[in-house]
């Protein structure tokens, strides 16, 4: 092969490794979402909405606790009495399946506002 012959080999080769290693450094993988509406009432009687929330995190409920909701995602809910981070909810009170249509109704014990997290089920751990 002449050195001409190289060059023209080598050239496209370099090139196809620069973009290549581009896009596979930029590339994020995006996080699991539970779609739908999350529905939930606080102790002051407010309702409240998440939309598509993120799946297999723990999510901080207003300060003054949640007594019911509805879960109307693709994901099952679980609530819990306690938010430590958002890789720790302590002290599962109720869940939801995950519903289409009207949602699945969820409660405290008694309706007291005792739920201050909720965690959605996440199907692919590698992004959650």
């Amino acid at each position: 092969m002449t050195p001409r012959m190289s060059v023209l080999f080598a050239l496209p080769a370099a090139a196809l490794i620069a973009v290549t290693s581009g896009v596979t450094s930029t590339y994020a993988v995006p996080a699991e979402i539970a779609q739908g509406e999350f529905l939930f009432t606080t102790a002051d009687g407010r309702g409240h909405r998440m939309v598509n929330p993120p799946a297999g995190k723990c999510i901080k409920l207003p300060d003054q606790g949640s007594t019911n909701g509805t879960n109307v995602t693709n994901k099952k809910a679980h609530i819990f009495a306690t938010f430590g981070s958002a890789t720790d909810c302590r002290q599962e009170l109720a869940s939801a399946e995950k519903s289409s249509g009207r949602g699945t109704p969820w409660n405290t014990p008694d309706f007291r506002p005792t739920a201050h997290a909720v965690r959605f089920d996440c199907d692919n751990p590698s992004v959650c």
